[in-house]
This record gives C-alpha cells, structure tokens and sequence, in this order.
C-alpha cells in the first residue's frame, strides 16, 4: 500500500523536492485509503475501469462470440439504431457497450485501460465517469443528427472524451505536475489528441459531402463530440488541486460553453432534426 500512495502521490502532487510539495505528498499518503471518492482531495483505485471493461467484454460474448453476421447485434435493445429515439434514451449510451467485432473491442479496450486508470488515481472514479457517459451521451445523439440512419456501437466517443480529460488535466493542473512525466504523457496523448482532430476534419467532410466515404464506416461526429466533452467538461469537473486565478475563470468559460453546446445538440435532438441526409449502418 505504502509504494501505492506513494506513486499516485507523485502522480498527483509531482516530484518536486520542495518543503511545500513534499508536505502534499507526505498529507495524501495519509489519508489514502481503497474506499472510493473517500476524501474530495485525493484519488484512489481504478474501479469504474473494472466496471466498463467488464460490461463491454460480458456484451461482446453476448452478442458477438459466436453469432454469424451482426443480425442478434442489430436487434439488441442496448444499440443505437440511428433514430434519435427519446422513448428508449438508454440508448444513446447502451450502445458504447457494444461492438462490431474482437478488433474493434479489442483497440476501444487498449485506449480505455491507458487513459482511464490514470485519470481515478488522480481524480477518484467518479469525475472520469461522468465524463465518459456524458461523452458517449453526447456522441449519441450528435451522431442521430448529422449521421441519421447510421446504426452507433462501440465505447470510441468514451475513450476520446477520457484521452482529451487528460488535456484538461494538464491544463488546470499542469503547473503541479512532475514536468518529466508531464513531457511524458505528452508523448502518449499526442497521437491520440491528433488522430481526435483528425475526424473532426473527417467528421466535417462527411457532413458536407453525402459521397464522401460512403454511408457507412465510422461515425466521427461521436469521436468529436467525446473529445470536446473531455476538453470542455473534464476542465471544469476534474480536481484542480491549486487554483489560481485564471484557472477558476477557464474553468467556468469552459463549463459555459459546454453547456450550451449540449443543451443546442440535446435540442436538436428531441426535436427530431436532422441536418445530413446519408443513411447507413456504422459501428
């Protein structure tokens, strides 16, 4: 337990070598413990991880293992059919338990077990949740909108809202951060922050052009709509552990206009509007 907390230590407080910074660390070792969200300044261990991880492999043996074609996967009341179907809401974030095939399980599940253990050892379980549902929500129903028609699988939209939280996090708490490790996770997020950027080019691509990579394929309105709830939300939700002046006004500039974001797409979306005529069936 002690090399426990005294790793998520650093990982919190850094590892400068200052009176100040060694009394934070020395304070959050104490009061660590396995309960989760025991404490509103300390992290603790991966659960909600564990969870996700869990009902996306149970689902996969449901619906996939062993089921020719994607007919049981289609059917499922957990998918999200392309209808912006407000008498069924559960799915517009059921359906990021499901998923096409192994692969596509398997490379959502390598994204998810990078990011998210690291967010609730410095930020608790339940912040990394929030962000991850309100990300697959909002992809969701992003997709219904731009994307009618296209059948909507996979935890993508989650994993990409939880890699651009790790941004947010860099940005309230950077100036606390252990600048090596910091460089470091860099290193690993870049790709990701940029392959997010990628379909957002993408994303906009399909919208304008109805013949631009067919109907079906990848629904990148739901990636874009998880890496700006990461950005936007996970800046305001997630812990920052010393506040400075203009952090607390990102913060609510952030939170401002995520909020109105969701409230125009949530919008658009009981009203049945859509803004894109393809039709397809995706993953």
């Amino acid at each position: 337990m002690n090399r426990i907390s005294g790793g998520l230590a650093n990982y919190t407080h850094g590892s400068r070598k200052t009176d100040e910074q060694k009394s934070l660390r020395d304070t959050y070792k104490e009061r660590f413990t396995c309960v989760p969200n025991c404490d509103q300044t300390n992290g603790g261990p991966p659960y909600f991880t564990v969870i996700i991880a869990t009902l996306c492999i149970i689902a996969y043996f449901v619906y996939n293992y062993n089921e020719p074609g994607q007919q049981k996967l289609l059917q499922s009341i957990w998918i999200l059919d392309g209808q912006q179907n407000w008498a069924e809401p559960w799915r517009f974030f059921t359906y990021s338990f499901l998923h096409a095939d192994a692969m596509h399980l398997i490379s959502n599940m390598i994204i998810f077990l990078l990011v998210t253990p690291m967010l609730e050892l410095g930020h608790d379980s339940i912040m990394p949740a929030v962000i991850y549902v309100v990300g697959c929500t909002l992809g969701g129903m992003l997709s219904g909108i731009v994307a009618p028609g296209v059948y909507l699988v996979g935890a993508s939209g989650g994993c990409y809202a939880l890699v651009l939280a790790h941004i947010a996090n860099i940005i309230i708490n950077g100036d606390i951060m252990d600048k090596k490790a910091m460089i470091l996770r860099l290193v690993v997020l870049t790709p990701m922050v940029g392959a997010c950027l990628f379909d957002a080019y993408l994303a906009v691509q399909r919208w304008t052009d109805k013949n631009a990579m067919g109907g079906g394929g990848v629904s990148y309105a739901a990636h874009v709509a998880g890496g700006f709830t990461g950005i936007f939300l996970g800046a305001f939700v997630l812990r920052n552990y010393e506040t400075k002046k203009w952090e607390g006004v990102l913060k609510w500039v952030f939170m401002g206009i995520y909020v109105v974001a969701f409230a125009v797409v949530t919008g658009l979306s009981i009203a049945g509007i859509d803004i894109n005529t393809n039709d397809g069936k995706s993953d």
